[in-house]
């Protein structure tokens, strides 16, 4: 079997408690274990949504959770539109930014 095979896509979500806004996404490596990997590439993203974001907002550990775990990329990918959504539907404003990596690492 190869490393692949045993992958595990961990849906994401970051959202501070001074705006409230939520960005979700998803990662193989296991969220816990690599939260300032996962805020430096929020920190270095070119993309636009995020970039405005972060200048407004200073992201750090505590706001970063699982939300759940997959077992392959469409599926992650799947789970990240439904999050979004469904937090969307509670009145959360989401950030849409586009997917800023697979592995942290």
């Amino acid at each position: 079997m190869s490393a692949l095979d045993t992958d595990r896509y961990h849906i994401f979500g970051v959202c501070t408690p001074k705006d409230y806004c939520l960005f979700v996404d998803y990662v193989i490596d296991e969220i816990k274990n690599h939260e300032s990997s996962l805020l430096q590439r929020i920190q270095e993203t070119p993309d636009p949504a995020l970039r405005v974001w972060r200048e407004s907002t200073a992201l750090q550990g505590t706001d970063i959770f699982e939300i759940e775990c997959v077992k392959d990329r469409e599926t992650a990918q799947e789970a990240v539109e439904f999050w979004r959504a469904y937090f969307h539907s509670l009145g959360e404003t989401i950030i849409e930014a586009g997917h800023l990596c697979d592995r942290l690492d």
